[in-house]
């Protein structure tokens, strides 16, 4: 068992749940991280640099990257906050 948390810095780590080591930090975001979702083996993350990530957490390997497209608005640029 694991556990995750994102950062401000764009970080992603990953914790042995038992023993509370710091197994691996991810790097790929450019902002802040806003949301995780752990699935089995994937993470999926989303950040304040407008792009969903989709981790290995057996490699600690970016597997995919969505750019998140469009804003409400003249000038406006959404950011995904939430993951399900």
């Amino acid at each position: 068992r694991m556990a995750v948390g994102g950062y401000s810095d764009g970080a992603i780590r990953v914790w042995d749940a038992g023993s509370g080591a710091l197994e691996r930090t991810l790097w790929g975001h450019c902002g802040a991280v806003q949301a995780l979702v752990v699935d089995g083996a994937r993470m999926v993350s989303a950040a304040q640099d407008r792009t969903v990530r989709v981790w290995s957490l057996e490699t600690g390997a970016c597997q995919q990257t969505a750019a998140v497209q469009g804003g409400r608005g003249k000038g406006k640029k959404d950011t995904v906050g939430c993951l399900a």
